[in-house]
């Protein structure tokens, strides 16, 4: 900045210090500002997952090696009860990622299910093995979330 007429060099310099003050204070307040909001849109997401709201999109089989069932659901637990009760095999979830919004989710679904399309067994079932699918959800997933759905 270039320091007017009329304006003394002491006065110039304290009327900067005042300015590079305010600028340090509200730099500052922003990032204390979005600290904040982090924080609270971490603690909605753990208490989401604790009571059972906080949307997944999850990879459920019962073995490292396949098959595997990629969906969504908000209560996991729940969904494995009822996906065991037409199972012989004991069932187990090995990946989950949460999701901000229903539309989130149903994107990371439709694009892993797409993605493994060549593995469908039927339905939401895929002949893979987990660590595939995980690896293909982790990809949908991280591109979807920095997309913005």
């Amino acid at each position: 900045m270039k320091r007017p007429k009329g304006i003394s060099d002491y006065d110039w310099e304290n009327k900067l210090s005042a300015i590079r003050s305010n600028i340090k204070r509200a730099k500052y307040a922003t990032a204390k500002k979005k600290k904040a909001v982090a924080k609270k849109k971490r603690k909605e997401l753990q208490r989401k997952m604790m009571d059972g709201t906080q949307d997944v999109v999850y990879v459920i089989g019962w073995s490292e090696g396949g098959p595997m069932k990629v969906g969504i659901t908000d209560k996991i637990d729940k969904r494995i009860a009822q996906l065991q009760t037409g199972n012989p095999y004991k069932l187990k979830v090995f990946h989950t990622v949460p999701c901000d919004t229903r539309s989130e989710s149903s994107e990371i679904e439709s694009w892993t299910h797409a993605r493994l399309g060549g593995f469908r067994l039927h339905g939401e079932w895929f002949d893979i093995g987990a660590i595939e699918c995980i690896n293909s959800i982790r990809v949908v997933a991280d591109a979807v979330k920095l997309r913005g759905s």
